[in-house]
């Protein structure tokens, strides 16, 4: 089976070190990968370096960004009034992927493709092919749009299956797709969450001799942790905003709690989130400028990026972790937190608008991310709890995790066995029993 997916190994995010862990491990079928990298399509075969394949052209490369950050992931993550449709991106978003599906012509290997930005490659590949959708499935969309995702949704539909990070996103995608569309279907729709490798994360804590980064060991106060990319779909400015709130209503905590935001910006150059980052900072500077005094300060913002190692020591340190999502695919943050707390835990406070909610929020405390409110009293719920009960709650979703390893996650999407229709469940079955 080789691996598609925009960024390759080593590349930042959650989703990279993941696909990395599956693509390394040897009970995993995985074995070569293909991905972009400075406009070139590349190919890495283990053992091997990786290979270049062909390069894409910079404005294609460019044009194909923009349709994606500025059209796709606002439009599936229900943001519509972010969305920016130019004709000729949308143009060269098809002949990229026309472009590589020409490079895997010769190649017979089972491809497992992932996300939004090659959600066309089922329907230009000979070889057979599982495609994952790492993002949300938008449960409408305005009605400009409906025919082209309508067109997206059923291309999809070329591949042997089909995975959502949830039954809500999944659901939505079949809602999608034209009653007519339902002859086409021999394909499996199914919710698979992706997970972390845990016990990786577990190892980081009791072997790395790497210590807790200086900007947090300086922190003379315990504090709530925040980890995200400067994206509007992050709900950093509703934290922001909840955070005031919570010290107007618990002043007694000026000095005694801090939160710190790990957060550097993104897709710079796209206005949407170049507006974003500074209405963010303009509001952190102004609610610290509200409550610091000259030892302590509310808010603690770090762009500094972090290795593995450095954020399980952070993750660990963390009174809780506070993620406010207005709406999110999974979180992969929510997992990584939790496989990192020991006999003294933090807490998780979960926007209940994220993929992970759907596997941890009956442990999580739960989060209405557009409720100033609701954000406060979650604050207040986790900084208030006592040991015993953080210690049930981490250990149960612990026991999730490990059940839906990454390994099990990834051998969902193995090549479909040759033992006819019964392996398969048709797309109207899948509608009409809901059977994931």
């Amino acid at each position: 089976m080789d691996l598609l997916s925009y960024r390759g190994p080593g590349a930042a995010g959650g989703i990279s070190a993941a696909l990395s862990s599956v693509w390394t491990d040897p009970r995993s079928s995985a074995r070569g990968w293909w991905y972009l990298s400075e406009n070139t399509l590349r190919f890495s075969p283990l053992p091997h370096a990786p290979a270049l394949v062909t390069d894409a052209g910079a404005q294609m490369v460019k044009a194909h960004y923009r349709f994606c950050n500025e059209f796709l992931w606002p439009l599936m993550h229900e943001l519509p009034k972010f969305c920016v449709f130019r004709p000729d991106d949308f143009e060269q978003y098809r002949r990229l992927q026309s472009s590589v599906s020409k490079q895997l012509l010769n190649r017979r290997e089972h491809l497992f493709i992932h996300d939004y930005q090659f959600a066309l490659l089922p329907s230009l590949v000979s070889a057979s092919s599982s495609l994952f959708w790492h993002i949300p499935w938008p449960a409408t969309v305005d009605e400009i749009w409906q025919p082209l995702v309508s067109d997206l949704a059923i291309r999809m539909l070329s591949a042997e299956q089909i995975g959502f990070q949830t039954e809500e996103y999944a659901e939505n995608y079949l809602r999608s797709i034209e009653p007519s569309a339902r002859r086409l279907a021999e394909t499996k729709v199914f919710a698979a969450p992706i997970s972390i490798d845990d016990e990786m994360w577990e190892c980081r804590l009791s072997e790395s001799t790497v210590p807790l980064p200086t900007e947090i060991a300086q922190l003379e106060c315990p504090f709530v942790l925040s980890i995200d990319r400067a994206d509007y779909a992050k709900g950093i400015n509703e934290r922001l905003g909840a955070i005031d709130v919570y010290f107007e209503r618990n002043p007694d905590q000026a000095g005694k709690i801090s939160f710190v935001q790990i957060c550097a910006r993104s897709r710079t150059g796209i206005a949407a989130y170049d507006r974003y980052w500074e209405q963010c900072r303009s509001k952190e500077r102004a609610i610290n400028a509200r409550w610091c005094n000259a030892q302590w300060q509310p808010i603690v913002w770090l762009e500094s990026s972090f290795s593995p190692d450095q954020l399980s020591k952070i993750y660990l340190k963390a009174e809780a972790l506070l993620i406010t999502s207005l709406k999110d695919g999974l979180n992969l943050t929510a997992k990584e937190f939790v496989a990192c707390q020991m006999t003294e835990p933090g807490i998780l406070l979960l926007s209940k608008e994220t993929g992970a909610f759907s596997e941890l929020g009956g442990f999580a405390i739960g989060l209405d991310p557009q409720s100033t409110m609701s954000i406060v009293k979650a604050i207040e719920s986790g900084l208030s709890m006592p040991t015993a009960e953080k210690l049930r709650r981490i250990d149960a979703m612990k026991v999730i995790i490990r059940q839906n390893s990454l390994i099990s996650w990834s051998s969902k999407f193995s090549p479909p066995q040759n033992n006819g229709p019964a392996d398969v469940i048709p797309l109207y079955q899948t509608r009409k029993e809901k059977t994931y």
